[in-house]
């Protein structure tokens, strides 16, 4: 009797336990990318790598490719990608003849740790499983990971991760705008946001700005740090080929005293071939040889002619300097009202000149 009731309990256990493994469907052939780290020191990238290749290779519902070690970076710039997109990443499983692709991005923040692990799924274009958590680097992190990663990877989805976008600046009291919208102060956190593509600026009144755009992935957690620089230390590049428009216009000024000297010095000269041809008229007056008498007349007239002509050159260079010293005056001024200060704005920097005269 008691050999048939231990052969009828043996019966029925295995007749439960070979439907379920009848309906265990074949292993995932996957693929275990090397952690991504992002200002993170010492060897806690290689520690969390380990975790992750070796409680893949131990789960039966993956078939582990063993013979490529890669770096989500690596293979992300091969395929001209910058972010782990659904578009990137299918394409890199259907390249690499995967069904699934675990990897990990790992980014330090002050003295903690952000720890992201997805499983993307080539059937479905999109990270079917997700795990974040902070964390700090310490050898009880590793045992809590393996723990984690074996309830992840081996049980039931987990409940889905919020998405969560961060923003810190080292300017205190910066704001932040988020797709163009005033959402806060630094530090910020989003309480509640989509996945898709955004937009980050951070700006400060004194300050450059910070200005990024970029995909939030569903599920994601993630973290900028801008880095604001005062304007004073920016440094605007001059073209040296390049004449100012103030040197432009001084020149237009300097040209018109020039032009002006050179109708004055004309009419002085003139008036000195006009007193010469007076002098001439007047011995032409006294003297009694008639030969002495055409050379006199002739050289008055010479130098009368002379002088009407240096006079006539004068006029119009006076007239001419005196145009040209009240544009260049005119446009100076215009150049004072408009200059004077560097500034900056969300279109970039821009520099006017101030002069005095």
């Amino acid at each position: 009797m008691r050999s048939a009731a231990a052969f009828l309990i043996v019966s029925v256990c295995l007749g439960l336990a070979l439907p379920a493994a009848a309906q265990t469907p074949n292993p995932y052939k996957a693929l275990v990318l090397d952690v991504v780290g992002e200002g993170v020191e010492g060897p806690i990238e290689k520690e969390v790598s380990a975790i992750i290749w070796a409680e893949v290779d131990r789960n039966p519902a993956y078939d582990l490719v063993k013979d490529k070690r890669e770096s989500l970076s690596d293979l992300l710039f091969a395929l001209g990608c910058e972010e782990p997109t659904p578009e990137c990443m299918g394409a890199l499983a259907e390249a690499l003849k995967v069904e699934r692709i675990v990897y990990a991005r790992l980014i330090a923040t002050d003295e903690l740790h952000d720890l992201t692990v997805n499983v993307f799924d080539y059937a479905n274009k999109r990270v079917v499983r997700r795990w974040s958590k902070r964390f700090t680097p310490d050898r009880e992190f590793a045992t809590y990971f393996g723990q984690q990663m074996q309830t992840f990877l081996g049980g039931q989805a987990p409940p889905p991760t919020p998405t969560r976008l961060r923003i810190s600046s080292n300017v205190s009291g910066a704001l932040v705008y988020v797709d163009g919208v005033e959402v806060g102060p630094v530090p910020w956190r989003s309480t509640k946001i989509t996945a898709g593509k955004k937009r980050v600026e951070v700006r400060a009144e004194g300050y450059t700005y910070f200005d990024k755009e970029f995909e939030l992935l569903d599920g994601e957690d993630r973290f900028y740090n801008a880095v604001l620089k005062p304007l004073s230390s920016v440094v605007v590049p001059v073209d040296p080929n390049k004449v100012p428009d103030f040197e432009l216009r001084g020149r237009l000024v300097t040209y018109g005293y020039v032009v002006l000297a050179l109708g004055v010095a004309s009419i002085g000269t003139g008036g000195v071939f006009g007193y010469l041809s007076s002098r001439s008229q007047e011995r032409y007056d006294d003297t009694q040889i008639e030969r002495k008498a055409h050379e006199l007349r002739d050289q008055g007239v010479n130098q009368a002619t002379t002088a009407n002509v240096l006079y006539g050159l004068g006029g119009v260079a006076i007239i001419s300097g005196g145009l040209l010293i009240v544009a260049g005056y005119a446009e100076l001024e215009e150049a004072e009202e408009q200059g004077g200060s560097l500034s900056a704005g969300p279109d970039g920097v821009s520099v006017s000149w101030t002069l005095t005269w």
